[in-house]
C-alpha cells in the first residue's frame, strides 16, 4: 500500500471508530433491499421496497445511487470505504448515508436474513432415497461392475432399494445385460428391474392410452424414445427414469461410474451462493488415471447417505441446522429477496468426479474460472499431458446450494416428489438443458452440490478432440440452451412456465428458413463474442505464467475472432456437420418443435403417471 493509501486508510479508522452506530452493529454485514425507482419533480427519487410492500420512500437522488453500491453483504466499512472509491461521496457522508438507509428499512443485516431464512420452512418429512437408477448403452461389462459395486457398498446397510437399469442397447448387449442382472439377482438375493426398449414400448402404449388423447403420442414417443435417426438418446432414458420414480426421492448413475467416493471438503459448512456452479470448487487436473489414484483417497462408499444430506430440504431448513457454519457468497439484493418472499427446496444433488471429467475437449479448462487454472498453466513441465487429458478431480469445498446453473449428470439425486422438468431426449448435455429448464420455470427449485467425488472411469480410453481448439463449429444443445436462457418467465406456476417456454420453442422452430438461419446466426454470433471476452480476460491476467499455454489462448482468440468475421455465412453444427445444410436446418427445426411441444405437454404425462402410477409401472 503507497503513502496515500495508508494516511486513507488511518482517516478511514479514526472516523469509523467514532461513528456513532445506534441500531447499527459496527462489525455485522449489511445488504441493500431490492427496491425500483421513480424520479419525482423535485428532483428527490421515489424507492419502493419489495419486501415491505407498504414502505415507500422518498429519499435524495445521491442516497439513492449509494443504495445501488450496497449489492453484497459486506461491513459498514468496506460499504463506505467502497462508496468513496467510486468517488460518490467522502467517507463519512457515506456512513451518514447508510445509516439513514437503515432507519428508512432498505437494508438488511446479515444475521436477519439468515434468522428469517431459518425460519422460512416447511415441516420436516423423510428425504430417504429408496431407489436407484443406471442409464447404459452397449456397456454390458461396465454397467455390471458398476452395479454391483454399489449393491456392495450399500449391502451393509439396513435399508432396502429398488434398483433399475434403463437400457438403451442393441439386442445383444440388451440380452448380455438382461443376463448379467439375473446373475446379480441371485447371488445378492434382489430384484434388479430391466427396462429396454420393449419394456419402454410397452410403458408409452399404456401410457398412451391413460392420456385419452389429451398428449399426442408421437410427444410421449419423443420424450421417452428421441428423434429417430440421432443415435445418441442418453436424455431419453433419463426421461424414462423421471416417469418410472414419479412421488420419490431417487439416484440416477451413469454406466461408467463406481461407488467409490473421495470426500474434499467440510460436509458440516454451508454455502449459500447465487451461481453454485462456480462458488468454492476445488479442482486439480491430472495427466492420467494413474496419477490420479496414487493422490486420491476413496474412503466413503454411501452414496445415498451423502446425497441425503441437502436432497430434497429447504434453504430454511438447512440454515437452521448449520446457523453456525454457513458462508454467503454472491449475495444479490434481488437474490436476498428471492429468498426471503419464498421457499426454496433443494430438488436436485451432484457429486464432484475423481476421474474422466466427461469434458470432450481442453476448451473446457480454457474456460476454467481464474483461480482455478493457476495449478494447470503453471505446471510447465507437465502442462500439455494435464491439458490434454480428461482425468480430473473436481468438487465443491463445501455443502453449497443455490441456483441451478449447472449440472453434471454422472450421478445425480432427484426429488422427484413434484414436477421435474424433462431431459432433452437426444445429443449431449442432456444435464445442462435440464439445468436450464430448471432455471428458468422452476423459481423454488435449486440444486445442491456435495464435497465428494465418485469414480467415473468409462470402459475405453477417451481421446481429447483438440480440433475444438481450432473450430468454431456451434453444439446443438449449446444453441438450445442459450434460446431458453433468453426466456423471459411471466407465469405464475410451474406448469404453464414450462408451457410458455415450450410455446416459445415451438415458435422458433416455426419461422421461415431466413428468419430461423438468421436466428441461429445471431445466436451464434453470442456464443463467440462471449467465448472471446472469457478468453481475453485470462490471456491478459495469466499470459505470463506459461508460454505454451499463452500459444494456445493465442490460437484460440484469432480462431474465435474469424469465426466472428465469417458469421454471416450459415452456422455449421458439430454433431451433424457432415450433412448438408438443408438437413442440418431441418434438424434444429426439428429439435425445437419436438422438444417445446415436449415441454408443453410434460405436466399433463408426469400427472397421468404420477396418479395412475400403479396400473402403469408397479
Amino acid at each position: 500500500m503507497n503513502f496515500k493509501g495508508s494516511i486513507q486508510k488511518r482517516l478511514r479508522r479514526s472516523i469509523y471508530s467514532a461513528f456513532p452506530f445506534d441500531d447499527l452493529k459496527e462489525d455485522e454485514k449489511y445488504i441493500s433491499i431490492l427496491t425500483s425507482k421513480g424520479q419525482l419533480p423535485n428532483g428527490r427519487v421515489f424507492e419502493y421496497n419489495h419486501y415491505n410492500n407498504n414502505n415507500h420512500c422518498v429519499i435524495p437522488n445521491s442516497t439513492s445511487n449509494i443504495l445501488d453500491c450496497i449489492n453484497e453483504f459486506k461491513t459498514l466499512y468496506d460499504h463506505a470505504a467502497y462508496i468513496e472509491d467510486c468517488r460518490l461521496t467522502n467517507f463519512h457522508k457515506a456512513l451518514l448515508s447508510i445509516k439513514e438507509l437503515w432507519k428508512l428499512g432498505l437494508l438488511i443485516s446479515q444475521s436477519e436474513f439468515l434468522n428469517k431464512l431459518s425460519n422460512n420452512h416447511s415441516e420436516n418429512v423423510s428425504h430417504n432415497i429408496d431407489t436407484l437408477g443406471w442409464i447404459t448403452r452397449d456397456r454390458p461389462d461396465s454397467i455390471k461392475k458398476s452395479v454391483e459395486s454399489f449393491i456392495e457398498s450399500l449391502n451393509e446397510t439396513t435399508q432396502k432399494y429398488n434398483f433399475i437399469v434403463f437400457d438403451d442397447s442393441t439386442v445383444e448387449n440388451y440380452n448380455k445385460n438382461k443376463r448379467n442382472i439375473e446373475f446379480l439377482n441371485k447371488k445378492y438375493q434382489i430384484q434388479i428391474k430391466l427396462v429396454g426398449e420393449n419394456e419402454r414400448k410397452e410403458f408409452l402404449i399404456n401410457l398412451s392410452k391413460k392420456l385419452e388423447n389429451k398428449v399426442p403420442k408421437h410427444v410421449v414417443e419423443y420424450g421417452l424414445m428421441g428423434l429417430n435417426g440421432i443415435n445418441h438418446r442418453t436424455g431419453a432414458n433419463r426421461n424414462a427414469f423421471l416417469l418410472f420414480t414419479t412421488g420419490k426421492f431417487s439416484l440416477l448413475t451413469d454406466d461408467d461410474i463406481f461407488c467409490q467416493i473421495s470426500k474434499n471438503g467440510d460436509d458440516e459448512k454451508l454455502t449459500i451462493t447465487s451461481d453454485a456452479s462456480s462458488s468454492d470448487v476445488s479442482t486439480e487436473f491430472f495427466a492420467n488415471q494413474s496419477e490420479l489414484k496414487d493422490k486420491v483417497v476413496f474412503d466413503h462408499n454411501n452414496p445415498v447417505h451423502i446425497h441425503q444430506k441437502l436432497l430434497g430440504f429447504s434453504v430454511g431448513n438447512l440454515t437452521g441446522k448449520y446457523k453456525q457454519q454457513i458462508s454467503l457468497t454472491g449475495i444479490t439484493p434481488k437474490f436476498t429477496l428471492d429468498n426471503l418472499n419464498a421457499e426454496k427446496r433443494v430438488r436436485i444433488t451432484m457429486l464432484g468426479v475423481a476421474g474422466d471429467s466427461g469434458a470432450g475437449s481442453p476448451i473446457s479448462k480454457i474456460f476454467f474460472p481464474g483461480h482455478k487454472l493457476i495449478p494447470l498453466i503453471s505446471d510447465s513441465e507437465k502442462f500439455r499431458s494435464k491439458m490434454y487429458s480428461r482425468t480430473v478431480l473436481q468438487s465443491h469445498k463445501s455443502l453449497t446450494v443455490g441456483v441451478p446453473n449447472f449440472l453434471l449428470g454422472m450421478n445425480i439425486g432427484f426429488d422427484n416428489t413434484e414436477l421435474l422438468p424433462p431431459f432433452h431426449p437426444n445429443f449431449r448435455n442432456s444435464d445442462g438443458i435440464f439445468a436450464s429448464v430448471l432455471n428458468k420455470c422452476f423459481n423454488n427449485a435449486y440444486i445442491g452440490h456435495l464435497p465428494y467425488a465418485i469414480s467415473h472411469i468409462p470402459p475405453e480410453e477417451r481421446p481429447v478432440d483438440s480440433s475444438d481448439l481450432t473450430s468454431t463449429l456451434v453444439r446443438v444443445p449449446d444453441m438450445l440452451r442459450f434460446s431458453i436462457d433468453e426466456f423471459t418467465n411471466r407465469a405464475s406456476t410451474v406448469e404453464e412456465g414450462l408451457r410458455a417456454l415450450g410455446v416459445y420453442l415451438r415458435d422458433i422452430s416455426q419461422r421461415s428458413d431466413n428468419d430461423l438461419n438468421e436466428y441461429l446466426r445471431l445466436v451464434n454470433s453470442s456464443l463467440i463474442t462471449k467465448n472471446i471476452n472469457k478468453v481475453t480476460q485470462l490471456y491478459i491476467k495469466y499470459k505470463h505464467l506459461n508460454k505454451q499455454w499463452a500459444e494456445i489462448m493465442e490460437q484460440r482468440m484469432e480462431t474465435l475472432y474469424t469465426g466472428l468475421q465469417n458469421g454471416n455465412s450459415i452456422v455449421q453444427f458439430k454433431e451433424i456437420k457432415d450433412f448438408s445444410n438443408e438437413y442440418q436446418i431441418d434438424t434444429i427445426r426439428s429439435v425445437y418443435e419436438n422438444f417445446g411441444n415436449l415441454l408443453f405437454y410434460w405436466p399433463d404425462i408426469y400427472a397421468c403417471v404420477k396418479t395412475r402410477k400403479e396400473t402403469l409401472i408397479d
